[in-house]
């Protein structure tokens, strides 16, 4: 993966938190599961949990990639497990991929807030 030319400086983003280089440090982090690096960076800027690029955050390269520990470590520090994946939610990604131990550590984050394996279709019912 190529880094973005917008990912290569310093200064704050204005579309996500953390700067270009810091957004780049957590996406490679989460690609290759380089958990210490990822719990350094959100260590001294929490808010880097939901920093993302073209909408993918960290959350969703780790899933992609089922580095299960860095996606747990996001989680736990409130990294949205609902939010699209660009073409497909996160959990459809595992269940594509076959990734059952990733899937079943994003179900259990869903319904830990209320989510419902059914959600969407009430939702689609009250709105018919």
């Amino acid at each position: 993966m190529r880094q973005p030319a917008e990912l290569k400086h310093d200064i704050p983003l204005q579309w996500s938190t953390g700067t270009g280089t810091q957004v780049w440090q957590m996406i490679c982090a989460a690609i290759a599961g380089d958990l210490a690096t990822i719990r350094q960076l959100v260590t001294d800027h929490l808010e880097l949990v939901e920093c993302s690029h073209a909408y993918r955050t960290p959350l969703y390269f780790a899933v992609r990639e089922n580095k299960i520990d860095v996606a747990r470590f996001l989680l736990e520090r409130g990294a949205n497990p609902v939010g699209l994946a660009v073409n497909d939610t996160l959990l459809q990604i595992t269940q594509d991929r076959g990734y059952r131990e990733m899937e079943q550590l994003l179900d259990e984050t869903i319904h830990g807030v209320g989510m419902p394996l059914d959600a969407g279709e009430r939702l689609a019912e009250l709105i018919r």
